[in-house]
């Protein structure tokens, strides 16, 4: 396959450079067999790439973000997306795991052989010894490779009087990776090596409140000691359970045994969300400025009306009865001035509902006959009629014709509180009826029952039982 493209090869390198060509001669010396054993297209086949065989890359291997979305898929919500991570973490767990046995589809690196054990060894350990050998593994840092482990790790510190008094090699602390611990261990070191790194809250005296300082430009934490107890507000111990902070008054405290105990006793393992989300700003995931638009306005009633009897109200409030009474007989009043805060007393429940009607009508609510018309109920949540107060159906049930129709109109609607106050909506509402004139001039005393409106949509589905209830009840005719 080569010598056949050597005469090309040479031709193309000769138009490039002058000289012999050589390229050919490296590339045959140096990349030939090695295109033959991994490259060409029936090694690809056999590796299980499909055939046609498709190209092998390393890219999504060497590439953490693409693995992260490779598996997580399509967009989600942050807290799926925290699941996702950890699932695709635990899945390299196990295979790392795997490989220390030298089972799987990879195997450890040159640096890390003296960790793999033989497969015929591992079958003959007790579970025990699994575990303690895995744990092992994880806890060998990076920075001692090809070193054995009986290589004493040097201290994060080369001051002896800024060291902790544990190690985070022996913390035991599983919850947190060894990266982290590491950061927080040299972190709580900086702080105690700092002058005034730890100072007692002036006007605490019981020495149980604590300002760190880690010497950067950010506030000092506040930290609450309560012997071993130990809670910083900062946001890496919400998400972890301990930080540098806590570490530091604990060792401050002569207690940091004691608080690592507590924190290895704990069930509760770190949230992957505040791990996330430590760094984001208050407005991530959120709209910057609030929505635009009438849908959006926050809707206040056009009248609430209180029972005098349940309510203090002034005396301008007082005269709201009266007043609306002398409105009523005179058609052509307008709306007492004494009303200014959407807000008025009556003196009994009849008188409210009579001075909600009576507002109603003094404000020009009320409609013409035309905008009465026919509803189906399949399809819609309509279950009380507004005139008598009956059950006109229990959705999803739907009563069989003529009854499957109601009436509908748009209309100030007015309603009862579970506190006894009645409400009028601040703009029209669909208002629903029973499919009978009776219904309807409980609100609408002049209503005239052959003005009913019948859409043109719904004319082609009335049945004869329709037409009939319609005659009868309505006077209206096909």
């Amino acid at each position: 396959m080569l010598e056949e493209v050597k005469s090309l090869w040479c031709k193309v390198e000769s138009t490039q450079h002058s000289g012999e060509p050589k390229f050919h001669s490296w590339f045959k010396q140096h990349l030939g067999q090695v295109m033959k054993e991994n490259v060409i297209a029936p090694i690809r086949q056999i590796a299980g790439l499909g055939s046609p065989p498709e190209f092998y890359t390393q890219n999504v291997a060497e590439c953490c973000n693409s693995m992260i979305k490779g598996d997580a898929g399509t967009k989600m919500e942050w807290s799926d997306f925290c699941v996702s991570v950890q699932e695709t973490a635990e899945q390299q767990e196990r295979e790392v795991k795997k490989a220390v046995h030298q089972m799987g589809e990879y195997r450890l690196a040159p640096e890390f052989k003296h960790l793999e054990v033989r497969a015929d060894k591992w079958l003959k350990m007790t579970n025990a010894q699994r575990e303690a050998h895995i744990h092992r593994c994880f806890s060998n840092p990076l920075d001692r490779l090809g070193q054995s482990d009986d290589v004493e790790v040097e201290s994060i510190s080369e001051e002896g009087e800024s060291k902790l008094s544990v190690r985070y090699e022996d913390c035991g602390i599983t919850t947190v990776s060894r990266s982290n611990l590491k950061q927080m261990w040299s972190s709580a070191t900086k702080i105690l090596t700092l002058d005034r790194g730890i100072m007692q809250v002036p006007w605490d005296d019981t020495s149980s409140q604590k300002l760190v300082f880690d010497g950067s430009d950010k506030e000092p934490c506040h930290v609450q000691v309560s012997g071993a107890a130990i809670k910083c507000a900062c946001p890496k111990y919400k998400s972890a359970m301990m930080c540098s902070h806590s570490l530091a008054v604990a060792e401050h405290e002569l207690c940091l045994p004691q608080f690592l105990a507590l924190i290895r006793k704990r069930k509760k393992l770190p949230d992957p969300y505040l791990l996330v989300g430590e760094n984001l700003p208050r407005s991530a995931g959120k709209k910057g400025a609030p929505r635009k638009g009438k849908a959006n306005e926050t809707q206040q009633p056009l009248m609430i009306i209180r029972n005098r009897s349940s309510t203090t109200t002034s005396s301008t409030r007082g005269t709201f009865a009266s007043t609306v009474s002398d409105s009523v007989t005179s058609p052509s009043a307008t709306l007492p001035s004494t009303i200014s805060d959407n807000t008025a007393s009556v003196s009994n429940a009849e008188d409210s509902i009579a001075a909600a009607t009576a507002l109603v009508a003094l404000s020009g609510s009320q409609p013409s006959n035309d905008n009465f018309s026919i509803r189906e109920l399949a399809g819609t949540q309509v279950r009380v009629c507004y005139g008598c107060g009956g059950i006109i159906r229990i959705p999803p049930a739907v009563p069989p014709p003529p009854h499957d129709l109601c009436i509908v109109n748009r209309e100030y609607r007015v309603y009862r509180k579970p506190d006894g106050t009645v409400h009028i909506t601040n703009d029209r509402q669909n208002c629903h009826y029973h499919l009978n004139p009776r219904c309807v001039k409980m609100k609408h005393g002049d209503f005239i029952p052959s003005m009913l409106n019948v859409p043109h949509m719904l004319k082609p589905k009335l049945t004869a039982v329709h037409w009939e209830w319609l005659t009868n009840e309505f006077e209206m005719f096909l």
